[in-house]
């Protein structure tokens, strides 16, 4: 056990929105191994009090750090024998391990004016990753519902009521989860 404090650095995340950005601060304020966070300019500095960290806070450091593609060769340093069944290495957990199936139903014909649009892959690194995707999609007020089946999430936008702010968070939640971006076109031709 390493007793003196470790400081993990996330260079430069890409945030494809103000929101996006918000919701990582939000993801490493849950994570309990985590001190103290600082930032300068781009660079995150994350102090954590040793490398004994429990099972839950590695899953979500390694879920955070893959989703905004941050070095994940630094978690290393937690790998112990309880989890290392887990993560064989952590260059080998860039796929996501959790993911959410709907009950079947129904697709739902969209009102006159409406769009859908289709998210999936839907593939989240932790059960936290699946809540802030949850917590974007209720900042996007031109999403007038949202509902799943099977292991695809619909959204039905209201394109009338789309803004400039509305589609950059559409676009930060479909690259951030890796959902097909030429959805999103339409409301391209429109705003820009």
């Amino acid at each position: 056990m390493i007793n003196k404090e470790i400081v993990l650095v996330c260079n430069t995340p890409l945030f494809y929105s103000k929101n996006d950005e918000v919701l990582m601060l939000q993801w490493l304020k849950k994570i309990k191994c985590i001190n103290a966070i600082n930032r300068i300019d781009e660079i995150f500095y994350l102090h954590i009090g040793s490398d004994k960290i429990s099972n839950n806070d590695l899953d979500n450091l390694i879920g955070l750090f893959n989703r905004y593609h941050c070095d994940s060769e630094q978690l290393k340093i937690f790998i112990n024998p309880t989890n290392n069944q887990w993560f064989s290495s952590v260059d080998g957990v860039d796929e996501e391990n959790y993911h959410n199936v709907y009950p079947k139903r129904q697709l739902e014909n969209p009102a006159d004016g409406e769009v859908v649009l289709f998210c999936t892959p839907l593939r989240f690194y932790t059960k936290k990753d699946e809540d802030l995707m949850f917590r974007l999609i209720k900042k996007i007020k031109c999403i007038t519902k949202c509902y799943g089946i099977g292991e695809v999430l619909y959204l039905v936008i209201r394109p009338s009521q789309m803004t400039r702010k509305y589609l950059a968070d559409l676009k930060a939640l479909f690259m951030r989860y890796r959902f097909d971006i030429k959805q999103l076109e339409v409301f391209t031709k429109k705003i820009a």
